[in-house]
């Protein structure tokens, strides 16, 4: 099965299609939480709709040396940690996404790295 992936930007934002982080999930090997519910760009991402996806995986854009920021510490609340306890969490170096860049292309095999095998072929690829 292909996995889902939850980007969790600050404030409960997510990429849906059209995003540099949604296409490299595809390329990857796998599928954005945001492309799945059909949201477009940078969009929030409601509460319960993240609960409710049995995503597989769970990224956090962090900056180097540091951890994911703190405006997404609300995923520690117990009903959302029960959900999310199956899911791997894993930070998306903040250089690879803040601005598109020759350093973006790393963010494929950052996604891979993370996947650890668990990933289809993509279309085409």
């Amino acid at each position: 099965a292909v996995p889902l992936v939850a980007v969790i930007e600050p404030g409960l934002y997510t990429e849906g299609k059209g995003t540099l982080v949604d296409e490299a999930i595809m390329r990857a090997g796998g599928v954005g939480l945001g492309r799945r519910l059909g949201l477009d760009g940078y969009a929030t991402l409601p509460l319960e709709r993240l609960v409710a996806a049995r995503v597989d995986f769970v990224a956090a854009p962090a900056a180097a040396g540091r951890a994911p920021s703190l405006s997404i510490a609300l995923l520690k609340h117990p009903a959302v940690r029960g959900t999310l306890a199956r899911a791997t969490a894993f930070a998306i170096p903040s250089l690879l996404v803040d601005c598109p860049s020759p350093a973006s292309a790393k963010l494929v095999a950052t996604m891979r790295r993370a996947f650890g095998g668990r990933t289809v072929s993509p279309a085409g690829g």
